[in-house]
Protein backbone atom coordinates (compact mmCIF):
# COMPACT_ATOMS: atom_id res chain seq x y z
CA UNK A 1 0.00 0.00 0.00
CA UNK A 2 1.39 3.40 -0.91
CA UNK A 3 2.20 6.01 1.72
CA UNK A 4 -0.64 8.19 0.43
CA UNK A 5 -3.16 5.35 0.67
CA UNK A 6 -1.92 4.30 4.11
CA UNK A 7 -2.26 7.90 5.29
CA UNK A 8 -5.82 8.20 4.01
CA UNK A 9 -6.81 4.80 5.46
CA UNK A 10 -4.77 5.02 8.67
CA UNK A 11 -7.63 4.02 11.00
CA UNK A 12 -8.43 0.97 8.85
CA UNK A 13 -4.74 0.00 8.66
CA UNK A 14 -4.43 0.15 12.46
CA UNK A 15 -7.65 -1.81 13.01
CA UNK A 16 -6.56 -4.45 10.50
CA UNK A 17 -3.33 -4.90 12.44
CA UNK A 18 -4.80 -4.83 15.93
CA UNK A 19 -8.01 -6.79 15.38
CA UNK A 20 -7.31 -9.01 12.37
CA UNK A 21 -3.58 -9.54 12.79
CA UNK A 22 -2.92 -8.25 9.30
CA UNK A 23 0.50 -6.88 8.37
CA UNK A 24 0.31 -3.94 5.96
CA UNK A 25 3.45 -3.16 4.00
CA UNK A 26 3.86 0.49 3.11
CA UNK A 27 5.63 1.48 -0.09
CA UNK A 28 7.12 4.66 -1.47
CA UNK A 29 7.73 4.85 -5.20
CA UNK A 30 7.30 1.09 -5.42
CA UNK A 31 9.83 0.20 -2.74
CA UNK A 32 8.89 -1.27 0.64
CA UNK A 33 9.72 1.21 3.41
CA UNK A 34 7.74 0.10 6.46
CA UNK A 35 5.11 -2.24 7.84
CA UNK A 36 2.22 -1.81 10.24
CA UNK A 37 1.68 -4.85 12.43
CA UNK A 38 0.03 -5.76 15.71
CA UNK A 39 1.92 -5.34 18.98
CA UNK A 40 2.02 -9.13 19.26
CA UNK A 41 3.94 -9.37 15.98
CA UNK A 42 6.21 -6.45 16.89
CA UNK A 43 7.03 -7.83 20.33
CA UNK A 44 7.68 -11.31 18.91
CA UNK A 45 10.06 -9.79 16.38
CA UNK A 46 11.86 -7.81 19.07
CA UNK A 47 12.22 -10.91 21.22
CA UNK A 48 13.77 -12.87 18.35
CA UNK A 49 16.15 -9.97 17.62
CA UNK A 50 17.17 -9.77 21.30
CA UNK A 51 17.99 -13.50 21.32
CA UNK A 52 20.45 -13.10 18.43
Amino acid sequence: MSVAEARSRFTDVLNNAAVRGRVTRVTNRGGKIAAVASMHVAESTEQVQDEH
